[in-house]
């Protein structure tokens, strides 16, 4: 995923994701992040419908590579996503 810090927009992701509650932690980094979790497809019994997630970071997580997960109310993390924010070259690692 990769965000361009200089659109309005570069705090929503929008992801596919299964058996993620409305109340959801956002991690960045390990660190928990202010953010809001939507369904975009609605909502049953507090999950969400269809895979179909945003994720809206309050603040921009600066420019370079970063890992972003969810973790429900009491539950597991999911699996790292990373996101680029910035340009892909500054978001590149030396193997």
């Amino acid at each position: 995923v990769a965000l361009d810090p200089n659109t309005i927009h570069y705090n929503e992701i929008n992801v596919t994701g299964t058996d993620i509650a409305l109340g959801a932690t956002v991690l960045v980094n390990g660190a928990v992040a202010s953010a809001t979790v939507t369904c975009g497809a609605g909502s049953t019994g507090g999950f969400c419908n269809a895979g179909n997630v945003a994720i809206d970071l309050v603040n921009n997580p600066g420019s370079g590579l970063h890992l972003l997960q969810v973790q429900n109310p009491s539950g597991l993390f999911s699996n790292d996503l990373p996101i680029c924010v910035g340009t892909a070259a500054g978001c590149r690692t030396s193997q």
